[in-house]
């Protein structure tokens, strides 16, 4: 460490003093003597400067960190402690929580959870990779397919529930709006779009059929074997499917002024148009007289 000395009023005579105890890189401006030192000469120099007005300042360095540090060891210890326990403990499962059933179906499928050795205070790793969807589907009648996610020390059971045969038409899903599929998982039915399709309002995504084999009477190939050929049967369509709204619109306007009006209104009118979508993205172009307003949708789910 270093302290900065400054002498006021100074004459020959402590110059030479100073120079006597070897101090170099002296600065000598109108009646004053500054020069920088180790804080280690401090004492000599106060004595030789006791008669003189002078002023010592210590300078700050990044040893003063290790200063500051070392006369707050507790401190710093009980830092070091809380950040080591902090990183220990976010490697485990506090807390299992289980959605999309209601409350009696979550106490069935907790304990059955318990059992099959799944509980708090265990490695995030031993789940990480782990897919319990075939474990609870063979279960639990209910439910149709279930995923996983850790969410900071939380493990959280996604669950989707079968559909009721007897109460579902033998319907098709359809979009509900010109959209992107970014996910499509079909439990029962068969897939008719793919992942990244653009797709429009009322466009069938999963069809409520299915198909299998079937020998035709008397149909054979030139082995003489039966041939097979695929016959579909209805069936309940489920699938869960996810992907974005993008909807434009746009206007022509009399002059510059009409700008905001007319983008406010097109704003209204894309939102009437897609009832129950919440759009957290706009875009706005002004081209000559034209405005044109583009409302988009981060993931959501498209049935």
């Amino acid at each position: 460490m270093t302290v900065e000395v400054k002498i006021f009023n100074a004459d020959t005579t402590i110059l030479n003093k100073l120079k006597h105890l070897g101090l170099r890189n002296i600065t000598v401006c109108d009646s004053k003597i500054s020069f920088i030192t180790s804080i280690l000469r401090q004492g000599q120099i106060k004595q030789i400067l006791r008669n003189h007005d002078h002023q010592i300042t210590k300078q700050k360095s990044f040893l003063d960190v290790f200063s500051f540090l070392y006369s707050r060891l507790a401190l710093v210890a009980c830092l070091i402690v809380a950040i080591c326990a902090f990183s220990v403990l976010n490697n485990f499962v506090f807390r299992i929580d289980i959605q999309g059933v209601d409350t009696d179906q979550a106490r069935d499928v907790s304990l059955f959870l318990q059992e099959s050795g799944v509980r708090p205070l265990t490695l995030k790793a031993r789940y990480r990779h782990t897919d319990f969807s075939p474990m609870l589907i063979s279960q639990f009648p209910f439910i149709a397919h279930a995923s996983t996610q850790i969410r900071g020390t939380r493990l959280v059971f996604n669950i989707y529930q079968a559909p009721n045969p007897p109460e579902l038409p033998y319907i098709n899903i359809v979009a509900r709006f010109d959209s992107v599929i970014e996910e499509i998982i079909v439990l029962s039915g068969t897939q008719v779009v793919n992942t990244g399709q653009v797709v429009r309002s009322g466009q069938i995504l999963v069809r409520a059929a299915r198909q299998v084999g079937d020998f035709e009477d008397g149909t054979t190939d030139e082995m003489g074997r039966p041939i097979m050929t695929p016959v579909e049967i209805p069936t309940h369509a489920l699938a869960i499917i996810t992907g974005r709204v993008v909807a434009s619109a746009s206007i022509t306007v009399e002059s510059k002024s009409e700008v905001l009006i007319a983008t406010t209104s097109l704003i209204s009118e894309i939102q009437a148009n897609h009832f129950g979508v919440t759009f957290i993205y706009m875009e706005s172009f002004v081209t000559g007289n034209t405005v044109e307003v583009t409302l988009s949708t981060g993931t959501i789910s498209l049935i």
